[in-house]
């Protein structure tokens, strides 16, 4: 009955209501679109934190007008920590030399700052086995007599970790708003396709066919617009994707981005897929069961 029945009918009232297909199917597909860009977005953002992450360096700022002989008794107290890999002292200029060729092409921006104001840093590395010692570590070392800041990944990030719950707060809650519009739409587009086929299923109750039957129809009718909306979706949001990677080569921070971007694996894709499908079959079956109630009544 499904594939002689169910599917062949389902793809015949799409055709015939086409029009209002379409236009549930945009507005499904624009809306997974906006869906799928921030949620895109986030991933990427989560991803390359953690990249940042990897990075095991730990700069000590410290304070100006410090001799040379208290910075280099600086270094060596660093390097003597069994946790301490290697340390060494970055002088101002250094510093500016290695964020200018991180700039590229943008190094002009720094071509107003006085060298001469800048702080001496000593950075050092930590084994990737010791990286729950570096707030230990931190804390010892601004302890230090003339070291004025640490800064390493973790501290940053968390000073951004509330921003990153309070978007997966929001986020949860677009999700749901989404996939509550998605569920309207199609039930909505259901209805019509109800409207225009109750003499057919006046018919088919008469003759004795299952509400399952009856439903059938509907419910694939409704999962293919919301399928057919979910592709076109994925197909937007990959084309914005490529577009914005491939505009990525301005210095060597964005070719870093470019190269590490990451798009939506394939599981993701096909849970998504699913769910949208879900959506759409859930939204059908509310739908038609409502008039079949109505046809008993």
């Amino acid at each position: 009955m499904l594939f002689s029945y169910s599917i062949p009918r389902a793809l015949s009232s799409l055709s015939v209501n086409w029009r209002a297909s379409l236009n549930s199917m945009l507005i499904i597909a624009a809306s997974l679109s906006v869906l799928g860009t921030g949620v895109l977005l986030y991933v990427n953002v989560i991803h390359f934190s953690r990249i940042w992450l990897s990075n095991t360096t730990v700069s000590l700022f410290l304070g100006g007008g410090i001799p040379a002989v208290h910075r280099d008794r600086i270094v060596t107290q660093v390097r003597d920590d069994p946790h301490v890999v290697r340390a060494w002292l970055v002088s101002p200029r250094e510093g500016m030399e290695v964020l200018g060729a991180k700039l590229g092409s943008d190094h002009g921006l720094l071509a107003g700052v006085d060298i001469e104001s800048l702080p001496y840093t000593v950075d050092f590395e930590v084994a990737a086995g010791d990286r729950e010692h570096i707030h230990a570590l931190a804390a010892k070392f601004i302890a230090l007599d003339g070291v004025d800041e640490v800064v390493y990944g973790e501290r940053a990030l968390e000073n951004v970790r509330l921003f990153f719950q309070i978007a997966q707060g929001v986020g949860m809650f677009f999700i749901a708003l989404i996939l509550l519009s998605s569920f309207m739409i199609v039930s909505n587009a259901i209805r019509l396709s109800l409207h225009t086929r109750q003499d057919e299923i006046g018919i088919l109750a008469a003759v004795g066919a299952t509400h399952g039957v009856i439903r059938s129809s509907f419910i694939i009718e409704g999962m293919l617009l919301s399928f057919a909306g979910y592709l076109l979706a994925i197909g937007i949001i990959w084309l914005g994707f490529q577009i914005i990677v491939a505009a990525l080569s301005w210095n060597e921070a964005t070719m870093i981005v470019k190269e590490r971007a990451i798009f939506f694996s394939l599981d993701v894709l096909l849970v998504s897929m699913g769910a949208s499908m879900l959506v759409g079959a859930v939204g059908s079956h509310v739908s038609v069961s409502g008039l079949l109630r109505r046809i008993e009544g």
